[in-house]
């Protein structure tokens, strides 16, 4: 347990698809909302490098995620914190429908469609790219906004994006 995070892992068997697959995230997250009141998602494809000072009490936010300049796609869902709030609840519930009706669409056109709903009562907080930096993005810009951090915190693999999905173990 790296930094001394609390985590849950819980298997969940394959529905076929990739897209079918990742439909469930906002589903489990909110489950596990509901049962601990506050939650920090990291993919699964992600390595913690540094200890996540954006997530130590106290956290006066409902929300947090890395937002950047994609038009169709503005925030990353690959580290995403949620707070014990009813905004927070309301934001998880609505991602959840829009992922169970549309689960060929990506999880984070979704929560961005959910935040623009849900804005107005949430309290933001965006999250420096050193907290979603993809592997790729060590050394240049991406293109979109994101001037990578030397030092991140969490760098995701992408695993879903890549052909060969074999990812050194921690």
């Amino acid at each position: 347990m790296k930094f001394g995070y609390a985590h849950l892992i819980e298997e969940k068997p394959c529905r076929g698809t990739w897209e079918d697959n990742r439909s469930l995230k906002a589903g489990f997250i909110h489950k596990c909302w509901q049962k601990h009141r506050q939650v920090i998602w990291i993919d699964a494809d992600a390595e913690i490098f540094r200890p996540l000072d954006h997530f130590s009490a106290p956290i006066d936010y409902d929300f947090a995620v890395f937002r950047r300049g994609h038009k169709r796609m503005p925030f990353r869902a690959g580290t995403l914190y949620f707070g014990d709030s009813t905004a927070a609840g309301a934001l998880l519930k609505d991602w959840e429908a829009g992922c169970t009706k549309d689960p060929t669409e990506s999880d984070q056109v979704h929560i961005y469609e959910a935040w623009r709903k849900h804005q107005a009562k949430l309290n933001t907080f965006f999250l420096p790219v050193s907290y979603c930096q993809k592997h790729n993005e060590a050394s240049t810009r991406d293109g979109l906004g994101a001037h990578p951090d030397p030092y991140p915190h969490i760098i995701h693999y992408m695993a879903s994006t890549r052909r060969d999905t074999t990812i050194k173990p921690i």
